[in-house]
């Protein structure tokens, strides 16, 4: 490579103060942009299994110990809504249309067809 006279280099062309800036940005665009980008490559990696064993992971063994919790209660509810619409029905055939408590149980004429 041979410098001509009168062509000095391209960092040379601009004053100390500009020249410096320039360098500052490519080493910020060639040293931090990477550091930036494998860190946000980290954490995706992480939040990929958010049930996993990782400090940042949800707690898996947990969440799923209320869900069958919830289950459970969802089963309880519809098998007790089940006996006591069954027991109603029973009972309605039997009971003149009086209730325990003395008001008087109106069918409203859409169920009274059934």
């Amino acid at each position: 490579y041979e410098q001509l006279e009168g062509c000095p280099p391209a960092v040379f062309v601009f004053t100390f103060c500009a020249t410096g800036m320039m360098i500052f940005g490519w080493l910020v665009s060639v040293l931090v942009y990477p550091i930036i980008y494998h860190g946000l490559l980290s954490i995706g990696v992480m939040l990929d299994n958010t049930l996993g064993t990782d400090f940042i992971d949800f707690p898996g063994t947990w969440y799923q110990h209320v869900m069958k919790a919830e289950c459970k209660g969802f089963r309880t509810s519809i098998d007790a809504f089940s006996s006591w619409q069954s027991s109603a029905r029973q009972s309605g055939a039997r009971q003149s249309g009086v209730r325990s408590s003395g008001v008087r149980n109106e069918l409203s004429p859409m169920h009274k067809a059934e």
